[in-house]
């Protein structure tokens, strides 16, 4: 793999999918300051939620589509 390649991917990537991009993101955003204000760790919440810690982290990290 050669790092343009990588990067033209990401960009298309990116285009094709900047509108749920942008509500993972800010869903993210809200999700970590929350769980800040409630004074939990990311391993409690999935915990809560009863779902792995990588989704969690996929989740927080904004690139996850979340179906809502």
């Amino acid at each position: 793999m050669n790092n343009q390649g990588d990067f033209l991917e990401w960009v298309n990537f990116y285009l094709g999918n900047k509108k749920w991009l942008q509500h993972s993101e800010e869903f993210a955003i809200r999700v970590i300051l929350k769980i800040k204000e409630q004074n939990m760790s990311q391993k409690e919440l999935a915990e809560s939620l009863e779902v792995s810690p990588q989704q969690i982290n996929k989740i927080l990290k904004g690139r996850e589509n979340l179906n809502l």
